[in-house]
């Protein structure tokens, strides 16, 4: 426990730490030694007490109060943004770590036992006074030895086991000040602690403030279920953090950093119209073909996104080599319950977009999860054999997740986009129309960025591998198509040419629709061996797919 006091003999304010309980006599002189050995360690994270003392069985160590607060005292102003909450991670960290290497612990790392300083930094109280710890005794230990005895600091087993649990209530703290909430809705941190392992403890989706994806994973990772995906020292926690506030310093600002933000806020994509018919339908697919669930979750751009990030998270860890980059894969490892879980974490339709259902931003943002579904569906088709469909499927898929993280996050930016590329009427009568810009201009014009950038900027902090993120790269429209020679080169040449067929189908004016057609296939026809015949059979299939997915959100 932290107690603000009054010593009267100098006439200040004080803080005095003490044990949550007293303690037995037999254990009080090993709590003085373990005291006075912490207070012998010199560091700047590490405050080092007034006094240590004790008054009947219960032991105390005083500490400076003037231009200190405790960490509870500090976000009880306001939540603070998620590069400082990591600062003074590191802080307490360089402390811990400096205290580990001498061999001590400090085993109640929380709120109440590190404080902030006039300049920002942060430093430990209470190191060494939650000993003498306590461990269960295994079965068959004689009755005269049952009584829990006090951890050993000298053991070299022990004392590395005080120090990982020290890390771990690191990553707990760094939780919570992240998620502005106690994990596991329990303020006691050390208690949680204890928790963990029979309990899972991950960072909400919604948090006060955004927080970054490799933040985000260096958070779960320090309170994982599992003791071997954890951050098993200081160091190790306190490089991570420093090395993310380093390239963090190095990116911040301008729009995409922005947008990624606001990424980190409200989720990548909503789910589509029939999200909640989408997921009353999974729950009963129990024992059906696995093609019907995985072609169900390829009708939600939304959805297949949230599935790619949570699968590749640090808690599935352990699944085999690679990335996770096929929903089929997704299903078998996430089970039926763990995909109807992330489907209802998903913000309904039309998520958070101002305006509603029936606003213009809404239904560009239809529009274009719309296209991108059908664009995944022909890549399916078309996909030559000895290359996994699935894959490529995703692929063509996220090569319009630029576009489409545009839409649902920037609606307005989007719609002066699409305005830039319009042409403007003629000058004077009898003129041509002046060409509007193409559409890599137009999104530089208006944000100083490209739409590639957007999506793999995304997809990267999800941990897929090079392949999908080489896939994601649309070819160049201006360039001859040459014939793949890897399978990566017949993932991006495959979406690339769905995509094409999509837009050609949907953007050409009615009379030159299948002139459009025949000039995406001649372009294609030698690299992937396609047939206009072939084409216009994926088309019909994919439509299809789109309108029976139409009937189940209006059902």
């Amino acid at each position: 426990m932290t107690w603000l006091a009054w010593d009267p003999a100098a006439g200040r304010e004080v803080m005095v730490c003490l044990p949550r309980q007293p303690l037995p006599a037999a254990w009080l002189g090993t709590w003085q030694l373990t005291a006075q050995r912490a207070a012998r360690l010199e560091h700047p994270r590490l405050l080092a007490p007034l006094e240590i003392g004790r008054e009947d069985q219960w032991p105390y160590a005083v500490y400076p109060r003037e231009g200190l607060v405790t960490l509870a005292e500090r976000i009880a102003t306001g939540t603070p943004p998620p590069s400082e909450s990591a600062q003074w991670c590191c802080d307490a960290l360089e402390g811990l770590a400096y205290a580990h290497e001498a061999g001590q612990a400090h085993l109640d790392v929380g709120l109440h036992t590190q404080v902030i300083d006039a300049n920002d930094h942060v430093a430990l109280i209470g190191l060494g006074l939650a000993w003498p710890l306590t461990r269960p005794q295994p079965p068959g230990t004689p009755a005269a030895a049952t009584a829990r005895q006090p951890l050993d600091l000298d053991d070299a087993h022990q004392r590395r086991e005080a120090a990982e649990r020290d890390v771990m209530m690191q990553g707990l703290l760094l939780h919570l000040l992240l998620a502005d909430h106690p994990p596991l809705d329990d303020a006691d941190l050390s208690s949680v602690a204890e928790r963990i392992g029979r309990e899972i403890v991950r960072l909400p989706w919604t948090t006060p403030q955004p927080v970054p994806e490799p933040l985000r994973a260096i958070a779960n990772r320090a309170c994982d279920r599992q003791p071997r995906q954890r951050y098993l020292s200081a160091r190790t926690l306190l490089r991570a953090l420093q090395g993310w506030l380093e390239a963090q310093a190095q990116s911040a600002g301008g729009p995409l950093s922005a947008l990624m933000d606001r990424v980190a806020t409200v989720g990548v994509l909503p789910g589509r119209r029939g999200l909640a018919s989408r997921i009353a339908r999974l729950a009963r697919m129990e024992g059906q073909r696995l093609d019907e669930m995985v072609e169900l979750i390829h009708q939600d751009p939304g959805l297949v996104c949230a599935l790619l990030r949570e699968i590749n998270a640090a808690q599935f860890h352990g699944h085999g080599t690679g990335a996770v980059t096929s929903m089929r894969r997704a299903v078998l490892l996430m089970g039926l319950r763990g995909i109807a879980q992330t489907a209802q974490g998903l913000r309904p339709w039309p998520g958070a977009l101002v305006g509603g259902p029936d606003s213009p931003a809404a239904h560009a943002l239809e529009e274009g999860l719309r296209r991108a579904c059908m664009a995944g569906v022909v890549a399916d088709i078309l996909c030559p054999p000895g290359t996994d469909s699935q894959e490529t499927l995703i692929a063509a898929m996220l090569q319009s997740l630029g576009r489409l993280v545009l839409l649902y996050h920037l609606p307005d930016e989007a719609a002066q986009i699409e305005r830039l590329q319009q042409p403007a009427p003629p000058l004077a009568p009898g003129e041509p129309e002046t060409p509007g810009m193409s559409r890599e201009a137009a999104v530089a014009a208006v944000l100083g960025l490209d739409l590639e950038q957007v999506g793999v900027t995304v997809v990267r902090q999800w941990g897929l591998d090079s392949q999908v993120l080489s896939a994601m790269h649309p070819l160049n429209r201006q360039a001859p198509v040459r014939k793949p020679d890897d399978h990566a080169g017949v993932m991006r040449a495959t979406a690339s040419a769905a995509n094409e067929i999509i837009e050609a189908a949907h953007l050409s004016p009615p009379p030159r629709r299948l002139a459009a057609l025949n000039q995406v296939v001649q372009r294609y026809a030698r690299a992937l061996d396609l047939s206009l015949k072939e084409v216009q059979g994926a088309l019909v299939d994919a439509r299809r797919q789109m309108d029976d997915l139409d009937l189940l959100a209006e059902g």
